[in-house]
């Protein structure tokens, strides 16, 4: 039997399940606390458990292996997810997040469910391009340009740029 818990990392998915026990307190769980957390370093004190999964979008098109397109109008589309609650914005950059421009999102917009974005782009002059997505979750939370600090690069959600040649 496997435990799920909807919007928590899939660190806290216990794989094989021989007892189950309610409590109030969080529980001390020596290998979260070691492994699954968001810090400054492994020394940190303030270390802080990862149990929601991050605000995070991706662009899916155009996808990794394209390099170069041809000038004029494209789509850029993708998909964005959060643990926290549905996503309320998406941004699409093409000049490496110096300005941003709102995505549309598609319905349904629901808790735990990816949401998919795309945004027309007018790229009828030719030269190169780093294109970037980021979301928001309704309950504030913004995709960052930096990833968080854990030991086991667990719950990557930074924004990640993709460079594009129009010619």
């Amino acid at each position: 039997m496997r435990l799920l818990v909807p919007g928590w990392s899939g660190n806290w998915s216990v794989k094989w399940l021989t007892k189950l026990e309610v409590t109030e307190p969080e529980p001390n769980c020596w290998y979260h606390y070691q492994f699954y957390y968001y810090g400054s370093s492994p020394d940190d004190p303030d270390k802080e458990l990862i149990t929601t999964i991050g605000v995070k979008s991706i662009i899916t098109q155009p996808n990794d292996d394209t390099e170069t397109i041809s000038a004029g109008i494209h789509m850029i589309r993708g998909f964005a997810w959060s643990g926290a609650g549905p996503i309320a914005e998406v941004e699409v950059s093409v000049d490496g997040g110096e300005t941003w421009r709102s995505a549309h999102i598609e319905p349904p917009r629901e808790r735990f469910m990816w949401a998919r974005w795309s945004y027309r782009w007018d790229a009828r002059r030719k030269g190169t391009y780093t294109l970037m997505s980021r979301a928001t979750d309704e309950v504030g939370r913004v995709q960052s340009r930096e990833p968080r600090y854990n030991n086991m690069r667990k719950n990557f959600s930074a924004i990640v740029g993709h460079p594009v040649t129009v010619t």
